[in-house]
């Protein structure tokens, strides 16, 4: 049996984009023939090792700075001994997740030690930030280091979609052998909910600046006086939760829903009019637009980065705009103005999720690129 282990700073239950195109890829390997390991970091001070759906999770102790967002490990007996362990697992293929997590350096030295073969997946498409220009110039500093330390130990690296190829190699001249998109898990199962009325605008997704759920906040507010019954919910956590919380107390049509899981995402999906997400900053691939894509739901997304487009074809698979709240309210009005319209970008969005990232098709991609077969040899 093959055995894969993924490096990488956070895991399950931790929900973040890259935790879920980890534990998404993870279970499709597993569906495959694969052995797979996630190891990351005890962020929270969850079991150290654990199964999650197939899925061997390994925590490594670590301090926590930087809001949570950057963990070192923390040097201790237990790390040592984990350590030592994981170079007794047999493993065939090391892929590591990010440049800049110190779990992606340990990945990255271990492969190279036991001469295996490491992959590397870039997630960004643009510089990481805080919103802090003194917290961003710490963490510039480690991702410029830790990135110089792993390359030497890194076999290929792929990107979740072209615009994080780009970043890679415009910003640390990292090139890349090719994506690894970012996926979903597909049904087949038809969703016709979407139109719903009083409509239902939905936002999934971290409570950070630059996600820019405040952008969705602000163009729904001025689309509500002509759909007085207009609700929007907005899933997710972060820094900027607690101001959203402030800012909408008199406004009971907004719902701050905060973190839910994953099969809560999809229900408020298959229930939505539209799903928005119209970052400032560029993104890698985001999950919540290719989820919303599974339950057909039409989308309003800006170009920030590139990414976006590898998925939604303005007109065609969704509505691509500025992140600006004028030109996102227009785009709502167009959408909740025509539904045959909403209907057509949102089976056009599922055919493409459907097609290019799937996380059964993405895994075998990955086992293929890897030089494996299938996980079972």
């Amino acid at each position: 049996m093959t055995t894969i282990a993924f490096f990488s700073g956070y895991s399950m239950p931790h929900l973040g984009g890259i935790e879920a195109y980890t534990h998404r890829i993870a279970r499709a390997l597993v569906r495959r023939g694969c052995r797979v390991l996630v190891v990351s970091s005890n962020f929270a001070g969850l079991a150290a090792r654990e199964t999650i759906d197939g899925v061997e999770q390994i925590r490594l102790p670590v301090f926590r700075v930087a809001r949570n967002r950057y963990p070192f490990l923390k040097p201790n007996k237990q790390l040592r001994s984990q350590l030592r362990d994981l170079r007794c697992e047999d493993i065939d293929r090391i892929i590591v997740n990010t440049r800049f997590h110190q779990t992606s350096l340990a990945g990255a030295r271990l492969g190279s030690s036991l001469h295996v073969p490491v992959y590397l997946i870039e997630h960004g498409a643009g510089p990481l930030t805080l919103g802090n220009w003194f917290l961003d110039a710490g963490l510039s500093l480690a991702e410029h280091v830790t990135t110089r330390l792993v390359r030497g130990h890194v076999t290929a690296v792929y990107g979740v979609s072209q615009a994080a190829c780009d970043h890679a190699r415009k910003r640390f001249g990292l090139a890349s052998a090719g994506v690894w998109p970012n996926c979903v898990d597909v049904t087949n199962e038809r969703f016709d909910a979407h139109q719903v009325d009083p409509p239902v605008i939905v936002y999934a997704g971290r409570l950070l600046p630059e996600k820019g759920a405040d952008v969705v906040l602000a163009a729904a507010r001025l689309v509500r006086p002509e759909y007085p019954g207009l609700q929007l919910r907005i899933a997710g956590d972060g820094p900027m939760g607690d101001a959203l919380r402030r800012d909408t107390a008199g406004e009971p049509w907004v719902q701050l829903l905060g973190h839910i899981d994953p099969g809560e995402v999809a229900r408020l999906d298959q229930l939505a009019t539209v799903f928005v997400f119209t970052p400032r900053h560029p993104e890698g691939l985001p999950s919540g637009v290719l989820e919303a894509g599974v339950a057909g739901c039409p989308v309003v997304v800006s170009p920030m980065g590139g990414s976006l487009a590898d998925v939604v074809i303005d007109g065609v698979s969704g509505l691509m705009v500025p992140p600006e709240p004028a030109a996102v309210a227009a785009a709502l009005r167009t959408l909740l103005e025509q539904p045959q319209m909403r209907q057509k970008l949102g089976a056009g969005l599922k055919a493409v999720v459907t097609e290019k990232f799937s996380a059964d098709v993405v895994a075998g991609k990955m086992l293929q690129d890897m030089g494996l077969a299938g996980g079972d040899e």
